[in-house]
C-alpha cells in the first residue's frame, strides 16, 4: 500500500512541478493584465448588469443550469500513463488506495472552481434567490457534496466499454442533478433534498459499487480522459509559451470546405490553405474564438454606453489576436512542411493575412450587433474602421515584430 500511495504522490508532484513552471510564465505575460483589466471593469458595472436585468429574468433556472453543467461535467484526474497499461494492470488489485486518492484530489480541485463560480454569482444569489450568507455557504456545501457524488459515479462508469453507455449515464446524472438542483433554489424546497440524497446515495451504494464486481478497469478511457486533461491545460499554456508535449487533435467540420475552396489553388497560397484548415480543425483554435465572440458580445451588449465599452472592444480583438497568436506553431512540430519550396517569408504573409481576416470578422460582427441591440449605428460606424486599422495594426506589425521566421 506504501507504494501504491508513493506512487499517487510522486505523480501528482511531478504534474504540479510542471504546471507551475508553465503558470508563471503566464502570470508573468501581458495576458494576465487584460484579466485584470477585465475583473476591474466587471467588479464596477456588474451593480449595472444587475439593475439591467428584467424582473422576469429566470434566475431559479438560470441557476439549475449553471449547476446542472458544474456537477455533471468533469471525471476523476488518475494521473496514468501508457506504461500502466502493461506494468500497473497486474496490480489492478491493489490500487484502491491510488485510485482513492484521485477522487479526493478531483474533489477538492473541481469542488474549488465550483466555489469560485458561485462566489461571483453572489450577488445575483442574493438579489433573486435569498439574501442570507448563511444559506448561500449552505447552498454551497450542498453542492460540493452533490460533486462528490458524481466524482464517485463517474469513476465507475469508465467502467463500462461501451461509449453509449457512458452517454446514457451521463445523462441520467445530469436529470437527477438538474431535479436536485431545482429543489435546491426554490422556496421551501430544502425539505425535499433530503429523500433526493438518500436516493443519490442509494443508487451509487446498490447500482455504481456493483459495476465493480461486473466491470473491470478501462486503462485505455482512464488514459484518454487524462490526456484530454493534460491537452486542455497545455492548450492555454501554449498561447504564451512552446509546449513540446502538446498533442494536436483533429475535428471533422465539413462545413469549412466551403471556405476552403475560396483559397486560389496556386503554390503562393500553401500556408494560407493550411493555416486556414488548422484553424478550423486541429485543436480548439476555432472554438475559442467563436467563444471569445459571444463572451465579447455579451460584455459589450451589457454595459452602458461609454468609454469602458469602446475600451472594452479593443481589448477582446486583442484577446483573440493573442489565442490566434499560438496558431503560428501549429507545424513547427511538422517536418513535411520545410519540404515545400516556399519563401519563410511568403508562410509568414500567408499567418499574417489570416489573422488579419479573422480580426476583422470579429470586429465586424462586434460592431454589427453592437448597432443591432444597443441602438449605437453612429458610433459603431466609426468603430469599425478603428478595429479594422486595430487588426492590421495587430496582425502586420505587433505580431510580425515577435514572430520568428526560421
Amino acid at each position: 500500500m506504501n507504494d501504491v500511495q508513493q506512487l499517487w504522490s510522486s505523480r501528482l508532484k511531478s504534474y504540479w512541478e510542471i504546471a507551475i513552471r508553465y503558470i508563471r510564465l503566464i502570470g508573468n505575460s501581458g495576458f494576465l493584465f487584460t484579466i485584470y483589466l477585465l475583473i476591474i471593469v466587471g467588479s464596477y458595472y456588474y451593480r449595472h448588469f444587475l439593475d439591467w436585468l428584467p424582473e422576469t429574468f429566470p434566475a431559479v433556472l438560470f441557476f439549475v443550469i449553471v449547476s446542472v453543467l458544474l456537477l455533471t461535467r468533469g471525471a476523476v484526474r488518475t494521473f496514468v500513463k501508457e506504461g500502466d497499461l502493461v506494468f500497473l494492470l497486474p496490480m489492478e488489485g491493489r490500487l484502491q488506495p491510488y485510485f482513492r486518492s484521485s477522487i479526493v484530489y478531483s474533489s477538492i480541485i473541481q469542488s474549488f472552481t465550483i466555489v469560485v463560480i458561485f462566489f461571483i454569482l453572489a450577488p445575483l444569489f442574493a438579489e433573486r434567490i435569498n439574501s442570507s450568507f448563511s444559506d448561500f455557504l449552505l447552498v454551497l456545501l450542498i453542492l460540493v457534496s452533490a460533486k462528490v457524488w458524481n466524482l464517485l459515479c463517474n469513476f465507475e462508469e469508465q467502467r463500462l466499454a461501451s461509449t453509449k453507455e457512458r452517454v446514457s449515464h451521463i445523462i441520467l446524472r445530469a436529470v437527477i442533478n438538474g431535479t436536485f438542483a431545482f429543489f435546491l433554489f426554490i422556496d421551501n424546497g430544502l425539505i425535499f433534498l433530503l429523500p433526493i440524497a438518500v436516493i443519490m446515495i442509494g443508487i451509487y451504494l446498490i447500482y455504481y459499487r456493483k459495476l465493480q464486481t461486473k466491470h473491470s478497469i478501462k486503462w485505455e478511457q482512464l488514459l484518454s480522459i487524462e490526456n484530454k486533461m493534460l491537452t486542455h491545460f497545455f492548450r492555454v499554456a501554449n498561447m504564451f509559451t512552446d509546449v513540446p508535449s502538446l498533442k494536436s487533435s483533429v475535428k471533422k467540420r465539413t462545413w469549412a470546405t466551403s471556405i476552403l475552396a475560396r483559397i486560389p489553388y496556386n503554390h503562393k497560397y500553401t500556408f494560407d490553405y493550411l493555416y486556414t484548415r488548422a484553424f478550423f480543425r486541429s485543436n480548439d483554435y476555432f472554438g475559442i474564438y467563436v467563444r471569445l465572440i459571444i463572451v465579447g458580445t455579451i460584455v459589450l451588449l451589457v454595459l452602458p454606453e461609454g468609454m469602458v465599452r469602446y475600451l472594452l472592444y479593443f481589448v477582446f480583438l486583442y484577446m483573440s489576436g493573442l489565442q490566434l497568436s499560438t496558431l503560428w506553431k501549429h507545424f513547427y512540430k511538422a517536418i513535411w512542411v520545410d519540404l515545400y519550396p516556399i519563401h519563410a517569408r511568403d508562410r509568414q504573409q500567408s499567418f499574417l493575412r489570416l489573422i488579419f481576416v479573422l480580426l476583422c470578422v470579429k470586429a465586424t460582427l462586434l460592431v454589427v450587433l453592437l448597432a443591432i441591440f444597443a441602438e449605437g449605428t453612429m458610433i459603431s460606424l466609426i468603430l469599425l474602421p478603428l478595429g479594422f486599422a486595430f487588426s492590421y495594426a495587430y496582425s502586420f506589425h505587433w505580431m510580425h515584430r515577435k514572430m520568428r521566421v526560421r
